[in-house]
């Protein structure tokens, strides 16, 4: 979450506070909707192919890992 915060913060000029209600809003109405439509738990992990931690990798190698892996498909 701190990682998302100063990306964010850095990215759309806001502060600590508006950074991170902006993320819980955004990760409840993306919750809310698969919730809805799908009938799904967004943080299950069988739900994805790849997941990548780009707050400890950056974004650098994180778009690295997934232009390799779909390399690979």
């Amino acid at each position: 979450m701190d990682f998302r915060i100063r990306y964010l913060h850095h990215q759309a000029n806001l502060n600590s506070t508006e950074a991170e209600a902006k993320i819980a809003e955004r990760d409840y109405a993306a919750n809310s909707y698969l919730k809805d439509f799908y009938d799904i738990d967004w943080d299950d992990s069988l739900l994805y192919h790849l997941m990548i931690n780009s707050g400890t990798l950056g974004i650098e190698t994180a778009v690295q890992l997934i232009a390799k892996a779909a390399d690979v498909l």
